[in-house]
C-alpha cells in the first residue's frame, strides 16, 4: 500500500495531465499573481492566475480555470502540467486554485459539490478574473474555459451546470455518477476506496497546517459523509442507499437534469480501472441530450498507466492540442476542430475514428457477437489474480483467475482469424442466476487468452441477494473496451465471485448462471 500511494503522487491520480517540474526551453514564462479569495460561505481559497507576458488591457486573453486532482493543490509556475503549458503559450491565462479541503485553502472537501466547490469556482470567476482589464469578457461576463483531470474534471460540469460564463470544457478521465464509478451495482472498489480515502487526508495534512501559508493556517480535512462512507463500507462491505444517494448527489448524473453545458472535450482512459469509458460515454449522452456539442477521445492511460506491452501512441500531445484547439473555436471564434465524434486508441497505439461509442441499445456501426454463458461457481472469497504491476499496485486491477479455481469461469466468445478484429463499446449479458447462500459479488472480465490478460485490466461488478434460491434475471452493461484482438487470439468472458480490486461477499455460496454474452465489433 506504502508503494501504491508513492505511485499515486507520480503518476499524477491527482494531476493525471504529465505534470513537470522547473521551466523548460521555449516554455512561456507566465506573470505570475497568487493570492485568496473568501468564498460565499466565509471559506478562504487560494489561487494563482499565471498570464502570458503579453496580456494587457489594449490584448485582453480568455481565462482557462485549470483544476487539480482529488488530494493535490494548483499548479504553480514550478509545477505545470503539458496542458497548463500549450495553453499559456497559445496566449491563454490559467487560473489554478486549492480547492477546499486541500492545498493552502480552508474549508471541508465536499467531493465537488456544485453547492461548495461549484460556488468557489464562480466565486474566482467574480472575484479575480471580472477584476481584471487584461482578461477578456464580453456582455456575459468573463470569457472563461475549464480544463483538468479526475477530480478537476468534475468540477468544470458542476460549475458549468449553474454559471455560463463558463463557455467550454475539457474534462479528463472523470465521472458521471460516482454511485457507480465507487461502487459499481452495489460492489465497493475496496483498492480505490482505500488509496483515495488515505490519499486525501496525508496530502491534506501536509499541506494545510503551514502558518505561513497563503491563506494562514488551514485545517482542512473531508466533509463527515466521506469518513462515514469509509466506516461504513469496512464494517458492512457494502453502504447504504442514503450514502450511494449523497454521492449521487455530487455527479452530473444526480444535479445535471435540466442543465446545458458548454461544448465539452471529454477525454478517457480506455484502462482506467476508477473512471471507466462507460463514465465517459453516459457524460457524453447527458451533455448531448440537452443540445451541446460534445467529443469524445479514448486513449490507453488514465488513473492507471498504459500498462506493459500496451502503447498509448503519444496521445498527451495529442490532447494537448486538441485542448487548445477546443478553446481556440468556444473562447475565440477560432478555427473549428476536426475531431469525429469519438476518437479511439487501441492497446498498440493507434487512432481511429467512430460516429459513436458503440453500446448494445445503440450499436451504431459495431456488429455484436453472442455467445453462450453456462456454469457453477462456488463463491468463496479469496481474490483471484491481480493485474499487472503498475505504479498503483495491484490493487486496483484484476488479473486472470487460474483455470483451477471454483470461483470463476471461462467463455470463450470469439477468435479472430488471420487478421485482428477490433473490440470497441459496451459488452452486454444477460444472465440468469441462482443463489444457494446469502449472496453473491459477481465480476465480469473480457480476457485476450494468449495473452493471458485482462484487456482492459478491470471487471464490471454486480451484488446479488440470495437466501432463497430462485432464479434471477439479470442485464447487465461491462466495461467498455477499446482493444485490437489480435490475429489468431482469442477473446473470452471470465466471471469470477471475487476480484483482487473489489470488496468481497462476505459468505459463502454456490451460483449458477445461464444466458448471453454480446460483445462489440468494429
Amino acid at each position: 500500500m506504502r508503494r501504491a500511494l508513492a505511485g499515486l503522487c507520480s503518476l499524477g491520480l491527482l494531476a493525471a495531465g504529465a505534470v513537470e517540474t522547473g521551466a523548460r526551453a521555449g516554455d512561456v514564462v507566465p506573470v505570475t499573481r497568487r493570492g485568496v479569495i473568501t468564498s460565499f460561505d466565509g471559506t478562504p481559497i487560494v489561487y494563482n492566475l499565471m498570464e502570458p507576458p503579453d496580456a494587457s488591457a489594449s490584448h485582453r486573453v480568455p481565462t482557462i480555470l485549470r483544476a487539480h486532482g482529488w488530494g493535490a493543490a494548483g499548479e504553480t509556475p514550478s509545477f505545470l502540467s503539458s496542458a497548463s503549458r500549450a495553453l499559456l503559450a497559445a496566449d491563454y491565462a490559467v487560473l489554478s486554485w486549492d480547492a477546499r479541503g486541500f492545498g493552502q485553502s480552508g474549508g471541508l472537501a465536499d467531493v465537488d459539490d456544485p453547492a461548495h466547490e461549484g460556488r468557489d469556482a464562480s466565486a474566482l470567476i467574480d472575484k479575480v478574473v471580472a477584476t481584471r482589464s487584461e482578461l477578456a469578457a464580453d456582455a456575459i461576463g468573463p470569457i472563461v474555459g475549464m480544463s483538468g483531470e479526475s477530480y478537476g474534471g468534475a468540477i468544470q460540469m458542476a460549475t458549468a451546470a449553474f454559471d455560463k460564463r463558463v463557455r467550454a470544457l475539457a474534462p479528463e478521465v472523470t465521472w458521471n455518477d460516482l454511485r457507480y464509478s465507487l461502487f459499481p451495482h452495489g460492489v465497493i472498489k475496496f483498492g480505490w476506496a482505500q488509496l483515495l480515502y488515505g490519499a486525501g487526508l496525508a496530502w491534506g495534512a501536509g499541506t494545510h497546517a503551514t502558518p505561513s501559508g497563503t491563506a494562514g493556517t488551514q485545517t482542512g480535512g473531508y466533509d463527515p459523509m466521506i469518513h462515514w462512507a469509509e466506516v461504513e463500507g469496512a464494517l458492512q462491505g457494502y453502504v447504504s442507499d442514503s450514502t450511494r444517494g449523497w454521492f449521487g448527489a455530487r455527479s452530473l448524473a444526480g444535479y445535471g437534469a435540466g442543465h446545458t453545458l458548454p461544448p465539452t472535450l471529454l477525454m478517457q482512459g480506455s484502462v482506467d480501472t476508477l473512471f471507466n469509458l462507460n463514465d465517459a460515454w453516459a457524460n457524453d449522452r447527458q451533455i448531448a441530450a440537452r443540445g451541446a456539442k460534445v467529443k469524445l477521445i479514448a486513449f490507453c492511460g488514465g488513473h492507471v498507466a498504459c500498462p506493459p506491452g500496451y502503447s498509448d501512441g503519444g496521445v498527451r500531445r495529442f490532447m494537448d492540442t486538441q485542448i487548445v484547439t477546443w478553446f481556440d473555436e468556444y473562447l475565440r471564434r477560432g478555427r473549428a476542430d476536426s475531431l469525429p465524434p469519438v476518437t479511439w486508441y487501441d492497446q498498440n497505439g493507434h487512432r481511429s475514428a467512430l460516429s459513436a461509442f458503440p453500446t448494445l441499445a445503440v450499436p451504431g456501426p459495431a456488429t455484436y457477437v453472442s455467445a453462450r454463458v453456462s456454469g457453477t461457481l462456488v463463491s468463496h472469497g479469496a481474490a483471484t489474480s491481480a493485474g499487472p504491476q503498475s505504479a498503483l499496485d495491484p490493487v486496483v486491477s484484476d488479473g486472470v483467475a487460474p483455470p483451477t479455481d471454483p470461483g470463476s469461469i471461462t467463455v470463450p466468445v470469439l477468435a479472430a482469424g488471420r487478421s485482428a478484429v477490433d473490440v470497441v463499446g459496451e459488452p452486454h449479458a444477460d444472465l440468469d442466476v441462482t443463489i444457494d447462500g446469502p449472496g453473491v459479488h459477481l465480476f465480469f472480465k473480457l480476457v485476450d487468452r494468449e495473452a493471458n490478460q485482462v484487456v482492459d485490466l478491470q471487471a464490471e461488478s454486480l451484488r446479488l441477494g440470495g437466501l432463497v434460491p430462485l432464479t434471477q434475471r439479470v442485464g447487465l452493461d461491462l466495461v467498455g473496451v477499446t482493444y485490437a484482438l489480435p490475429a489468431g487470439h482469442h477473446l473470452d468472458l471470465q466471471i469470477s465471485t471475487s476480484s483482487a480490486a473489489h470488496v468481497s461477499y462476505r459468505g459463502t455460496a454456490v451460483v449458477h448462471v445461464s444466458g448471453t454474452v454480446r460483445v462489440p465489433t468494429i
